[in-house]
């Protein structure tokens, strides 16, 4: 069964079953949005986060983009790291809340569905917090990361400002990495799209005051296998310029990555932005204060 486990997270071509031999269009038609039905320990809630915090401030990395640009695949690919190696560099895996969320996510990037049957990764009706706790040393570290779906990104978010305003764990998120798909910035027609709808969301998250207290925002592009010819790159570059100066609007660029977050062998990439993520939680990690809601409360000033 482990092993099980093991082919179906390593798979990087899709098929239509996974190794266990679950249909995966049954699958996730008993999973559709508005079906109360879930996994134990899945991915949480708002409010079912709390529950789970511990003794420990952990450290949220909120994942912002928009629909199928791999934001969960990248998530499974770090589970995937963690069930094989057991650790990310220095930083053994010992725990999580959320075993079920990562499973289904690494489920879902495997399974080949017909287009017309296809939902989103990640659903509206899906949990998006994703938790892991780590030793390092003598020193306990814990990581929430929030994947919630592209569509609400793209489809809600720029739309609906009250939307955004009851995100609380977006606004006080003390960490941001915006996902970009290169393929939208490799011509100009479908950068034009992608700028205009991409600029929106900054500016709703704006005014909700997403950006008001110092945030790490990082950028992540992802696919960059897609990037063959010479002029290809020339485009994307030109166009990545423009997408980080919106960016830069609202903050500084910690850290940009190139990564194929499918890829687990010989990516370098990849790992690096793994490592990156999880050696991010030793200066957020402290002690929680005893009765204090975590997620409507600023985690850092």
């Amino acid at each position: 069964m482990e092993q099980n486990k093991i082919d179906l997270i390593q798979t990087d071509s899709p098929k239509t079953q996974s190794s266990a031999g679950v249909n995966a269009e049954s699958f996730l038609s008993s999973q559709k949005e508005g079906s109360s039905s879930r996994f134990y320990c899945d991915a949480l809630y708002d409010y079912s986060i709390n529950n789970v915090i511990g003794s420990l401030v952990p450290h949220l990395i909120t994942l912002v983009g928009f629909s199928e640009i791999g934001k969960s695949t990248f998530v499974s690919s770090m589970y995937h790291e963690l069930m094989i190696n057991g650790c990310i560099g220095e930083y053994q895996f010992i725990d999580s809340d959320t075993f079920a969320g990562f499973e289904r996510r690494a489920y879902v990037r495997n399974a080949k569905i017909s287009p017309e049957r296809r939902l989103a990764r990640t659903t509206n009706q899906e949990g998006y917090f994703l938790t892991m706790e780590f030793i390092k040393g003598h020193e306990q570290k814990k990581l929430i990361i929030s994947d919630r779906s592209g569509e609400t990104y793209q489809k809600v978010y720029t739309s609906d400002l009250n939307a955004v305003k009851k995100d609380v764990a977006l606004i006080n998120s003390p960490h941001i990495i915006f996902f970009i798909d290169v393929s939208s910035l490799m011509n100009d027609t479908e950068f034009l799209s992608f700028k205009d709808s991409f600029g929106l969301l900054l500016t709703r998250m704006q005014q909700a005051d997403v950006f008001v207290n110092r945030k790490t925002l990082d950028i992540l592009f992802n696919q960059s296998d897609k990037l063959v010819t010479d002029k290809q790159k020339k485009i994307f570059e030109e166009n990545a310029v423009t997408i980080k100066q919106m960016i830069k609007e609202h903050g500084n660029i910690s850290q940009e990555f190139n990564i194929i977050s499918n890829r687990m062998v010989d990516n370098e990439g990849l790992n690096n932005v793994f490592k990156y993520m999880v050696s991010s939680c030793d200066a957020f990690n402290e002690d929680v204060v005893e009765n204090v809601d975590w997620v409507s409360s600023f985690l850092k000033d």
